[in-house]
């Protein structure tokens, strides 16, 4: 997972986390390096562990049976 602090790709620091889904994309505050001055800039990040893809794939799974129970009704 991402932390505050870290440093991506030699540009971004990630300085503080705004947001995060289920999905596990998160959305943060960053100083661009690459910039002078520096800008504060916002970055959405795609964040997966194996239990978030596990969830993921059973909870999609799940609906899209249910998807095909009222198509067929």
């Amino acid at each position: 997972m991402f932390e505050s602090g870290q440093v991506l790709q030699d540009r971004y620091q990630l300085q503080q986390k705004l947001g995060q889904t289920m999905a596990g994309r998160q959305t943060w505050l960053a100083v661009d390096f690459s910039t002078q001055p520096n800008e504060s800039v916002v970055l959405k990040l795609l964040a997966f562990s194996v239990k978030e893809i596990e969830t993921w794939l059973a909870s999609s799974f799940r609906l899209e049976a249910g998807e095909a129970k009222i198509a067929a009704a």
